[in-house]
């Protein structure tokens, strides 16, 4: 067995991360969506999801420490072995939905494990480099949503217009969207919200705000949007949960995270806008 076993894929590509290239990123982003079994499939499969190279999957694995393809397999082989052995992985992976009788306890007891698993799927260089862009405040940051995810939009623009200026929520009306559209100047920051069954005006717009020029941020589940193909930074994020409906706990949880680390970022400027903001409130109250 090799040595490289001794760490887990997914630390070490924790710990390169920020020595990736942006095709690296989406082969790092294909492998912890789909971890551990993603990295199984055939070096062709893989370059096919992550739109990469033969020889950059290569270097890619190079990096973490691999050297071959078949050697990175078997590191990752072991990996799952060992996660099947393990009755903790077992109890985790049973069935998700609530069986009558169950308690709210144990609801919370799941969505303490999906996000602890989000928490890990989430690349620490990935989450400063969207809060710093974020505290670019000379760029407008406008966010889009679906039809279920733009309730999760409206509640990191709120959360953003707490903290800093020029933040725009766009909206769903296609009229209104095309003027919001014509407000997108270059190097702006266009986070866009979109969970299967994605929503096709919802990539357009990413789409067309990447043609402008604009950085794009999107929030996504493991089988990724259309739009993260345009993306600059992608959060791809577990949605499976125990109800008819996929989950939106991971990527509230993601928000809240970055709303609270932009205002420890912005420091004095965040805190004098806040105490304005409930200056203005108490003032409009009376």
């Amino acid at each position: 067995m090799s040595t490289t076993t001794a760490q887990t894929i997914a630390a070490r590509i924790q710990l390169h991360e920020e020595t990736f290239t942006r095709k690296e990123k989406r082969i790092a982003r294909v492998l912890t969506t789909g971890y551990p079994t993603a990295g199984l499939e055939t070096v062709a499969e893989l370059g096919r999801k992550a739109e990469a190279s033969g020889a950059t999957i290569l270097r890619f694995i190079g990096k973490l420490g691999f050297a071959s393809y078949p050697e990175f397999q078997e590191a990752l082989r072991d990996e799952l072995t060992a996660t099947l052995e393990s009755p903790l992985a077992r109890y985790q992976t049973a069935d998700a939905r609530m069986h009558e009788g169950d308690t709210l306890a144990q609801y919370a007891g799941w969505a303490g494990m999906l996000l602890r698993q989000a928490a890990e799927m989430i690349p620490v260089a990935e989450f400063d480099e969207v809060t710093k862009l974020l505290a670019n405040e000379k760029v407008s940051v406008h966010l889009i949503g679906g039809r279920f995810s733009r309730s999760i939009a409206e509640i990191f623009a709120f959360g953003l217009m707490g903290v800093r200026r020029h933040v725009h929520l766009v909206h769903v009306e296609a009229r209104r969207m095309v003027t919001d559209l014509l407000e997108i100047e270059k190097k702006d920051i266009v986070v866009v919200f979109d969970f299967r069954r994605y929503q096709d005006n919802v990539i357009e717009f990413a789409r067309l705000a990447h043609e402008a020029g604009a950085t794009l941020v999107v929030f996504t589940d493991k089988w990724q949007s259309p739009a993260a193909k345009l993306a600059h930074h992608v959060f791809a994020l577990p949605v499976a949960g125990p109800s008819v409906y996929d989950s939106a706990l991971a990527t509230v949880m993601c928000v809240e995270a970055l709303i609270s680390r932009l205002a420890e970022r912005l420091g004095a400027s965040a805190e004098r806008r806040v105490a304005r903001i409930e200056e203005l409130h108490g003032r409009l109250a009376e």
